[in-house]
């Protein structure tokens, strides 16, 4: 991903916002997006001048969740209801595409906290590459990683780092739990 493809999305983003709080008009929220997208680092830098009101200094947590997630577990939602000022959100991934995330972390800005359901080989290798997130290795106990099923853990790490955390009971407790086999008549 280059990065003037990060900076006109967040160029573009800002003045979305700003058009949605009504702080810039149609006119200028369709000229900005037109700087942007044409990324020319003359005008472009003009365009930036109002960027950093955009973003919102304070916000809830935000966990944010690919949809099939959700569509596999439709509670959800109903669990999300219990815990007052979650922002639960739907990841923006039309088409795979990461650049908002990459971007967002890159700038400092990002809209998640959490990011669940991403896969080793596409998100965390760009947020590696990009020096954006933290791996996991000194939050968890050795002996807790070291239990990760060897080819799992394989998967989630990169440079040798735990970078994503695996799905352990959904993979795993699909794959061995006799109930749900036997139903599926793969037992």
């Amino acid at each position: 991903m280059s990065v003037r493809k990060e900076q006109e999305y967040l160029l573009q983003q800002a003045g979305l916002r700003q058009l949605q709080n009504g702080t810039i008009d149609r006119r200028e929220f369709l000229t900005r997006s037109l700087v942007a997208g044409l990324g020319l680092a003359g005008v472009g830098a003009i365009a930036k001048s109002g960027i950093g009101p955009a973003f919102a200094a304070d916000r809830p947590l935000t966990p944010t969740f690919y949809q099939w997630i959700q569509d596999l577990h439709p509670g959800i939602p109903a669990v999300n209801a219990k815990f007052p000022g979650i922002n639960y959100q739907i990841a923006p991934v039309e088409g795979f595409g990461i650049e908002r995330f990459v971007a967002e972390a890159k700038n400092g800005e990002s809209t998640w906290d959490v990011y669940v359901g991403q896969t080793p080989f596409v998100e965390m290798s760009a947020f590696v590459k990009a020096d954006v997130i933290e791996p996991w290795d000194k939050y968890i106990p050795k002996d807790v990683i070291d239990d990760i099923i060897p080819s799992i853990r394989e998967e989630c790490t990169i440079d040798g780092k735990l970078c994503g955390w695996p799905f352990l009971l959904d993979v795993i407790g699909a794959g061995w739990h006799s109930g749900l086999t036997g139903k599926a008549g793969v037992a």
